[in-house]
């Protein structure tokens, strides 16, 4: 077993990470996503979920040392234009970690130790070197907003009262932009308008002042509001159209509010007009009710969460080149890395459509109001020698791969026909369990006809496609287009029709968990596939269905049997002939699931996730001991003595 539990040792460490970083509240690992050339996206951020602060030192852009204390549950950016090194105490060692520009990291304690790992990071494609990155222009110090602040004819105190107070509020949030992001709010004019009395609709206000106030000479018009009263806690506290839209309307009128409050909704408010979307941390300014009084406890933490900050810091960055000309006509770099955070706020936050509106924002959805008419044809770059605009390239599939693996899906649906019309032959049609089988094996025989440099991959990739009827994999950023190229459209309504419902263990999930893991570890690496089931279980614990270990066991179990394929320690004529649900995945019916989050978290993330550690190391003693494994082992041996 000294293979797989080579397989196992980094992966497990990995795995528990993963799972820790629950701890975020959205609990993911981003390393899925448009897979574009590692370019200078300008930043790392870094976040600390520890309890305890963590004192850091690190490599800033221009090569000096900077120091800095990280407070729990507080957010560093750095600017970065190339690689950072961080180095921190863990008990009485130093260690130094180096990370990449456009990523996301967190301080977690995992087992006693200290760890920084990734929250989001985009790895360069395998076997190719990093490319230089390109020189960058100039980038002014802070992107300064000018800012016109009014209140209505409604506002019941006097000028010189309301004016410092506002001015006094807009300052505070401006200290945390300009810290975390880069970005000042300056007040160039103060005024009031006129609101209609009438009104008492928060949507109708907000078109009201759009109409009604001009911001010059400003460029943002920030409009507080006491028209009417905010009567339930569900009731819209502020708001704005989209990304650096011109206007943003803030209701003043909120009983027994108090001013941290007020400036919650606020930074809320600004946040959204610098691209944030709604997040499901606790503790994060963009969270979406802001009437839970929390701003009011004394050891609350007025902030952003490290995925929303790494999306306005990129944004502003775009404003401070001087270059942005619409939300949508970002720089196809910049843009890629923020898709790739609204990506992962929206598969850990699925209940919220903040992120998913504002990922049809940036790529100018027809619907989408980001202040332009939907259509409406990009304006010229100006003539400044920056690079023309261009689209992300498509993930492409290594040379014969595409068709190598259409020839293993041709050899599953062929297999499954027949299986269908077996009673039309006087046979019984073969289900669950053992339909799985008969398509592996088909599969595998097909393969094994194929180059032998192609043939693991293709049937991993043909069987996480052919046996899936669900959108796991075509929702993947990274495998979406993938699956198509493999599989186009009609081909897969055809499939579908005819596939039946194979499972695993007499699971049909088992089975898509088993299959789609597999595909997955030989499109993007083990890792990162064992990475994508974590997150998966981590969001369906906020949903209905749980965080399942049995789909962990799964998931885990599938990664297992691509590596052992791809290292050529399980033969292709053997998978052919024999291959057997029980020999690769191991009993799960005694596993837990249906855990909701806030079970899970309170049982397996707290204590440094040992109990999680625990049932996982259950799952992987199974997975290591399971009989297809074994039989390998003892092949192995056997060939060694002779």
């Amino acid at each position: 077993m000294a293979s797989l539990r080579r397989t196992f040792g980094r992966g497990s460490t990995r795995a528990a990470r993963c799972v820790l970083l629950g701890a975020l509240a959205a609990g993911s690992i981003a390393v899925l996503g448009p897979m574009v050339a590692p370019a200078d996206a300008g930043v790392v951020v870094l976040c600390n979920r520890t309890k305890a602060t963590v004192s850091l030192a690190y490599s800033a852009a221009h090569g000096e040392v900077a120091r800095h204390d990280l407070i729990p549950r507080d957010v560093l950016t750095i600017p970065a234009k190339g690689k950072v090194t961080v180095a921190f105490q863990d008990g009485e060692a130093t260690r130094r970690v180096e990370l990449t520009s456009s990523s996301i990291h967190g301080f977690f304690v995992l087992a006693g130790n200290l760890e920084l790992l990734p929250l989001l990071a985009v790895p360069p494609p395998e076997g190719e070197p990093e490319p230089v990155p390109p020189t960058p222009p100039p980038i002014a110090e802070l992107a300064v907003v000018p800012v016109k602040v009014l209140t209505d004819d409604e506002e019941a105190t006097l000028r010189r009262v309301w004016e410092p107070l506002l001015r006094k509020r807009l300052a505070k949030a401006s200290e945390l932009f300009e810290r975390q992001c880069r970005v000042r709010f300056k007040v160039v004019a103060v005024g009031t308008w006129h609101s209609d009395d009438r009104i008492n609709d928060f949507r109708e206000s907000f078109k009201e002042f759009v109409r009604e106030v001009d911001p010059r000479p400003a460029q943002l018009a920030i409009g507080f509001t006491s028209q009417y009263r905010i009567r339930h806690s569900g009731d819209k506290l502020g708001g704005t159209q989209a990304p650096l839209h011109r206007h943003i309307l803030i209701c003043e009128w909120v009983p027994q509010m108090s001013e941290e409050e007020r400036l919650e909704v606020l930074l809320h408010e600004l946040g959204h007009f610098l691209g944030a979307a709604h997040a499901p941390e606790f503790d994060s300014v963009m969270r979406p009710n802001l009437a839970d009084r929390r701003a009011r406890l004394t050891a609350f933490r007025v902030g952003f969460d490290p995925f929303n900050t790494f999306i306005m810091y990129l944004l502003a960055e775009e404003l401070r080149t001087g270059k942005y000309r619409g939300f949508r006509y970002l720089h196809p770099q910049r843009k890629a890395y923020i898709r790739l955070a609204y990506l992962t706020l929206a598969e850990v936050f699925p209940d919220d459509p903040s992120p998913q509106r504002y990922l049809a924002l940036l790529d100018g959805q027809p619907g989408s109001a980001d202040g332009k008419p939907a259509g409406e044809k990009p304006p010229e770059r100006e003539a400044s020698g920056a690079p023309p605009v261009e689209q992300v390239p498509d993930v492409t599939l290594p040379g014969g791969l595409r068709d190598a693996a259409r020839q293993v899906l041709r050899a599953i649906v062929e297999a499954a026909r027949s299986n269908q019309t077996a009673a039309g032959r006087g046979d019984v049609p073969l289900r669950g369990d053992r339909l799985t089988e008969l398509l592996v094996r088909r599969a595998a025989d097909a393969a094994a006809e194929l180059p032998e440099e192609l043939a693991p991959r293709a049937l991993l990739v043909g069987l996480g496609i052919g046996l899936d009827d669900s959108n796991l994999l075509r929702r993947l950023p990274l495998c979406a287009e993938v699956c198509r190229a493999i599989e186009p459209d009609d081909r897969r309504r055809e499939r579908i029709g005819v596939l039946g419902s194979p499972t695993m263990r007499e699971r049909r999930d088992l089975a898509q968990h088993f299959f789609v893991s597999a595909g997955l570890a030989a499109l993007v690496g083990a890792e990162n596939a064992e990475s994508a089931g974590l997150l998966k279980e981590l969001a369906d614990s906020r949903g209905s269905s749980g965080f399942s270990f049995a789909d962990l066991a799964a998931d885990l179990a599938g990664v297992a049997f691509a590596v052992q394929l791809g290292a050529g320690r399980l033969k292709l004529p053997e998978l052919a002939r024999s291959f057997a649900v029980d020999d690769f995945l191991p009993p799960c019916a005694d596993l837990p699931e249906g855990i909701a989050w806030e079970d899970f978290a309170a049982k397996y993330v707290q204590a440094d996730g040992a109990a999680f550690e625990k049932q996982r190391a259950v799952i992987r003693h199974r997975v290591e001991s399971l009989p297809g494994y074994r039989q390998m082992e003892r092949r192995r041996e056997g060939e060694t003595e002779r």
